[in-house]
């Protein structure tokens, strides 16, 4: 005779004895509450046998759940790229510049021309950004065009924008820190899910040894 349960309660009723299994008790009260059923027959031992899930659904559910796994795990391997590109951004730079010809021009240009050092430390010019294609075109300007270095110091000195920071590349800080609080979000989404899937991988190894007894 198979009974059916769909509620851990009435399960515990019909079969005295079984929260002595701990383990196993609170896997199935967790299959329980995500909407698990399952039907048993008579009692063998301390526990009734598993008819269903039988062990060959059990192994196809497992499957699947640890198949989703594996596209979370690439997503956070992905998203802890971008983490870490975005907390070593400026050392990263740093580096980078190095290999620039157009960091050695203004470097020399620096060294040489006292007005246009003056216009470099007028702005605080990122210059440390040379490698990143976003800065790059504004700093080669700003090196190879005076007309263009002048309008933008005075832009940079008057302009309500920069009323109270006069530094040039103040959004480069901003833009890191929302990719960072971006990323982990999105890094800490991913370990709940996981953590949910591991747990439910972890009864469904439980029902597995139940339904192979």
């Amino acid at each position: 005779m198979s009974h059916i349960f769909s509620a851990y309660g009435d399960f515990s009723k019909k079969f005295k004895g079984i929260s002595k299994d701990k383990e196993r008790a609170d896997s199935l009260k967790r299959y329980f509450e995500r909407g698990g059923v399952v039907s048993v027959g008579n009692r063998i031992k301390n526990w009734p046998k598993l008819l269903y899930p039988d062990a060959l659904n059990i192994k196809q559910k497992t499957k699947e759940l640890k198949e989703r796994k594996a596209i979370y795990d690439k997503q956070y391997f992905a998203w802890k790229k971008k983490h870490s590109a975005a907390k070593n951004y400026e050392l990263t730079q740093e580096v980078l510049k190095f290999k620039e010809p157009l960091f050695w021009k203004h470097t020399l240009k620096y060294a040489t021309d006292k007005d246009y050092k003056k216009d470099v430390d007028s702005i605080k010019l990122p210059v440390n950004l040379v490698a990143d294609k976003r800065w790059q075109p504004m700093i080669k300007t700003f090196v190879e065009d005076s007309e263009y270095r002048k309008n933008l110091v005075e832009t940079v000195n008057y302009s309500i924008v920069y009323k109270n920071d006069k530094k040039l590349a103040k959004y480069a800080g901003q833009i890191k820190e929302f990719r960072m609080e971006v990323s982990s979000k999105a890094l800490d989404k991913i370990n709940e899910k996981v953590a949910v899937l591991n747990q439910q991988i972890k009864d469904l190894d439980q029902m597995s040894a139940w339904a192979n007894e």
